[in-house]
């Protein structure tokens, strides 16, 4: 027998043969691990029907991402589209990020409730929140702004 590496390269079509081990499994109890053929595109369509992404978008500047019919869509987010910059209020514009720089740009009066005081503010998406609240890692004095 030659050795494997010797073998042409070759362009394969959707009948040709590749030899393969089929293993036990609970749903296919055969036993001994026996080798047998498989086509081509018998191996083609596992592939496919295990991963059903086809394709990816980026339509639209908001809303969730979104899998169709093998088509994957994330939305192109945008950073603020509208703040009006002064003394104590600097918008970078590249990448939209807002940094406000007053002391008092966080005023907690002091009130009646026993809610703990806001000492951050922090924008995230549905998703990124959701995260969030999933590992258990909320900070109770921290206000996270949904965009």
């Amino acid at each position: 027998m030659a050795k494997i590496s010797t073998y042409v390269v070759h362009v394969p079509k959707p009948e040709d043969i590749v030899i393969g081990t089929q293993v036990y499994t609970e749903l296919n109890p055969v036993l001994d691990n026996p080798t047998r053929n498989f086509t081509v595109q018998s191996i083609v369509d596992i592939a496919i029907e295990e991963n059903p992404f086809k394709s990816l978008t980026t339509t639209g500047t908001s809303g969730v991402s979104t899998l169709t019919d093998g088509i994957l869509n994330i939305p192109n987010y945008t950073g603020i589209s509208s703040l009006t910059a002064g003394i104590n209020i600097v918008i970078d514009s590249p990448t939209g990020d807002v940094t406000v720089s007053s002391p008092n740009a966080i005023v907690n009066t002091t009130d009646s409730y026993e809610t703990p005081k806001v000492s951050h503010i922090v924008s995230l998406t549905q998703a990124e929140y959701t995260a969030l609240v999933n590992a258990a890692t909320i900070d109770a004095n921290t206000l996270y702004v949904i965009i």
